[in-house]
C-alpha cells in the first residue's frame, strides 16, 4: 500500500451535526463547527432543509440532506462526535436511533443544543461549554449574515448538553471541546 492508496478520510476525526435548518446550526454550533474544522476534523453537517447551504461552508463544514445521511451513521463511519439540534431529537426518530446508537455503543461523544430548561430535569445529561476562538467568531458573524440573521454581537461561548458517564462525568474529552 502506498500514501497515495491510503484513504486521509478515515483517518480523521469526524463530527456529524443533525439539524432541520442551516440557520439552527449556525446560530447555535457555528463556532464550535469553525473550530472543529480548522484543527482538521471532518464536519459533516446533515440538515432537514437544505435550500442555502452557504453558511455552513463559510464554517468550514460540507452539507447532507437528512434523508440521505443513514450511509454515513454507520459503524464503520460512525462521527467521532455527533451534535443534534434538541427539536429534530424530539420531532425524528430515526434521528433519536442514531443518538441512541452512538450513546449505546459508545461509538462517539454525543451532544444536543437547547434551551438550558430542556434536560434540568435529566440527571444523565450536563451542560459543556465551548470558547469559540477570535477566528470562530468572525466566521460565526459572517454565516449568520449568510444565513440571513439579523447582526447579533457573538458570544465567546456556545453551551452543550452531554451524557454524563457512570461516574458523574461528562462524556468528552477536551480535544472535542
Amino acid at each position: 500500500m502506498t500514501v497515495n492508496d491510503f484513504d486521509v478520510s478515515c483517518a480523521r476525526y469526524r463530527v456529524g451535526v443533525v439539524a432541520s435548518t442551516a440557520s439552527d446550526v449556525v446560530h447555535h454550533a457555528g463556532g464550535w463547527l469553525f473550530d472543529q474544522a480548522r484543527a482538521g476534523w471532518t464536519v459533516t453537517v446533515m440538515l432537514g432543509e437544505c435550500a442555502d447551504t452557504r453558511p455552513i461552508r463559510i464554517l468550514g463544514a460540507d452539507t447532507v440532506g437528512l434523508e440521505s445521511a443513514e450511509a454515513s451513521m454507520r459503524a464503520d463511519r460512525h462521527p467521532h462526535v455527533l451534535a443534534v439540534a434538541a427539536d429534530l431529537y424530539g420531532e425524528d426518530s430515526m434521528v433519536r436511533r442514531w443518538m441512541r446508537m452512538a450513546t449505546d455503543d459508545r461509538l462517539g461523544e454525543v451532544m444536543i443544543w437547547a434551551q438550558p430548561s430542556t434536560f434540568d430535569d435529566d440527571d444523565s445529561v450536563c451542560s459543556v461549554e465551548h470558547r469559540l476562538s477570535a477566528a470562530a467568531r468572525v466566521f460565526k458573524a459572517q454565516a449568520l449574515a449568510a444565513a440571513g440573521e439579523p447582526t447579533v454581537t457573538i458570544g465567546q461561548i456556545e453551551q452543550f448538553r452531554t451524557a454524563i458517564t457512570s461516574d458523574g462525568n461528562p462524556r468528552r474529552t477536551e480535544k472535542h471541546l
